[in-house]
């Protein structure tokens, strides 16, 4: 686990309070129009003290995750894959429905050799 993020401290206790904040900071942050807005969001969430949540969702890397105006994916290219892994998930059930992507085995054993 990566020192510094919000896992590597289980022992803290979250209130009620500030998880029914996470959620709704949460859900608003990919509905942001602007980088300032995001960062509005960090701000409000550093009243509740959780230093451990905030420096993990500031990384780079991850704040680029959540919302398209942070992103350095393209509108059009994030616009196309919504916000959720539909989807990925549906591509790997056709996969799996056509017989492609299949350990060797199962090839073998799916395989017509008529």
């Amino acid at each position: 686990m990566e020192k510094g993020t919000f896992e590597d401290n289980p022992n803290r206790k979250l209130t009620n309070d500030f998880i029914l904040f996470l959620r709704i900071m949460a859900a608003s942050i990919p509905s942001k129009s602007s980088i300032e807005e995001v960062y509005e969001c960090f701000e409000k969430l550093g009243a509740f003290n959780d230093q451990y949540w905030i420096q993990y969702y500031c990384q780079p890397y991850v704040l680029a995750s959540l919302n398209k105006y942070i992103s350095n994916m393209e509108n059009e290219v994030w616009e196309r894959y919504g916000n959720n892994t539909n989807a990925a998930e549906a591509a790997h059930a056709q996969a799996n429905r056509e017989g492609k992507q299949l350990k060797l085995l199962t090839a073998i054993m799916q395989s017509d050799f008529t």
